[in-house]
């Protein structure tokens, strides 16, 4: 019983984790271009992407696959709250959703001890960079 009470409290932690890292990764400086209240319904979408099927993923083109699937979700739900948003086409998908993906999964993989460490040592190689015009420049 107590063991099954130990995983209940690591699940949730990571259920807490990944909550609060949706929140941090859409900023002021990453949601300034949405339309009022974007963020907070994209918020759920980073919170229901399923991180344990990251560690399945063995090779680039699995995460590419993985991480293109995720990307979709995110970017239908910017493009439904952002109709008319003419600061985010034609780049709603590849550009903002691409970011907002990328910080999130970096910080998940990275940052925190959501993974154990050979799970995370392997994903880091598979782990997009966010380009902007900072990174660009």
């Amino acid at each position: 019983m107590l063991v099954r009470e130990f995983q209940r409290i690591r699940e949730d932690h990571k259920k807490a984790i990944q909550k609060r890292l949706a929140r941090i990764t859409i900023g002021s400086s990453v949601g300034r271009v949405f339309q009022e209240n974007t963020v907070h319904k994209i918020w759920p979408v980073l919170e229901k992407i399923d991180l344990d099927a990251m560690k399945k993923i063995k090779s680039q083109e699995q995460y590419r696959e993985w991480f293109e699937k995720q990307l979709n979700i995110l970017a239908a739900k910017i493009k439904k709250t952002n109709p008319n948003n003419k600061r985010i086409y034609p780049g709603y998908k590849w550009g903002h959703a691409t970011k907002i993906l990328c910080l999130f999964l970096n910080d998940i993989v990275v940052h925190r001890d959501f993974f154990n460490s050979a799970t995370a040592n392997r994903l880091i190689n598979f782990l997009y960079a966010p380009i902007d015009s900072v990174v660009r420049n």
